[in-house]
């Protein structure tokens, strides 16, 4: 039987400029986004820190996140 991590958190991806680049679903247990730290590899970017977080109001007993950072596109 394979046991499936839950998915506790999305952060909504944007650049500088307000571009939306996706999101990213965090399981259960991630961290939650902070200013300096790497932005994990996603569609649309490969690289990337995060210069901006904030945290949206919860939907479903999910946190979200919208994340700002300065990227290198894919």
């Amino acid at each position: 039987m394979t046991q499936t991590q839950a998915i506790e958190t999305v952060w909504f991806v944007y650049s500088e400029d307000g571009k939306p680049l996706g999101r990213l679903y965090m399981e259960e247990g991630a961290p939650a986004p902070e200013v300096g730290a790497s932005l994990p590899d996603g569609v649309g970017w490969t690289s990337g820190v995060i210069i901006a977080v904030r945290e949206l109001a919860p939907t479903c007993a999910m946190r979200r996140f919208r994340v700002t950072a300065s990227r290198s596109i894919d």
